[in-house]
């Protein structure tokens, strides 16, 4: 009767240390399962980062990010929206390619594609700078779309 005792004693002892073995294993999943997500986030963000640097781009921004070019943004009025995407289709394009470059950066984030974190650390103050330049024509399209 003794043994038999000492048996189920055992058997109680395999089972915890059986269940201890499951949780570390489910421990380390989550861990290295979170790891694996956060590593591909980032390298989901660092696509926009290279493109970002790529040099095309990179003419795109300089084209418009000029002091010219900023003045006329800024001063940029609903009446002759209309005459610069005739007239100067090429700095239009240029304009809605930046637009649609941060709006595809904020979808992946907001969809929970690409580490947010990576993107403020790179982008914070060019996007605060770009939106300040761009901003007059966003507030002109969204006022010529809702009309």
């Amino acid at each position: 009767m003794s043994e038999f005792i000492g048996g189920g004693y055992f058997f109680e002892m395999l089972n915890a240390l059986a269940s201890l073995m499951i949780a570390y294993g489910v421990f380390f999943f989550l861990y290295f399962s979170k790891r694996r997500e956060r590593r591909e986030k980032v390298e989901y963000a660092t696509r926009f980062i290279q493109k970002w640097n790529e040099p095309a781009f990179f003419h795109i921004t300089a084209r418009i990010f000029n002091n010219r070019n900023i003045e006329f943004l800024h001063g940029l009025e609903p009446q002759f929206y209309e005459e610069f995407r005739v007239k100067n289709k090429e700095g239009f394009d240029d304009i809605v390619t930046i637009l649609n470059f941060i709006e595809e950066m904020a979808q992946a984030i907001e969809s929970n594609l690409a580490d947010e974190y990576t993107l403020r650390k790179y982008f914070q103050q060019s996007l605060v700078d770009t939106f300040k330049i761009l901003e007059p024509f966003v507030h002109v399209t969204r006022e010529k779309n809702t009309t």
